[in-house]
């Protein structure tokens, strides 16, 4: 009995890993919006552009929010959103903000 206990819970580990990672694997890549550009690196490296601003850093995502980590000023700092999909679409909102809309390049 202990031994299918450690399988089943194995098994959910393995499980909410492979969801965490198809998650990651759908939002690698470049996304645009107006006014925006997100390319989100495989490596989890990223490069963020706003007008004539661009930010680089590392990326990280769980559950349903998105982190992005950089550096300014040489202090570091982090934008978190919370995302979703809609369809081929990539639908970022800040706390406290609207919602920003970006289409898969």
């Amino acid at each position: 009995m202990n031994k299918l206990k450690t399988l089943l819970a194995s098994l959910c580990l393995l499980l909410s890993l492979s969801v965490t990672a198809l998650a990651n694997d759908r939002l690698v890549g470049n996304w645009k919006g107006s006014n925006i550009q997100l390319n989100l690196k495989a490596n989890h490296t990223y490069r963020y552009q706003v007008k004539v601003l661009s930010f680089t850093g590392k990326w990280s995502a769980s559950k349903n929010t998105l982190t992005l980590n950089y550096s300014l000023l040489g202090l570091k700092k982090k934008k978190v959103a919370t995302y979703h999909f809609k369809g081929d679409e990539l639908v970022l909102r800040q706390k406290g903000k609207g919602a920003v809309t970006l289409k898969k390049q």
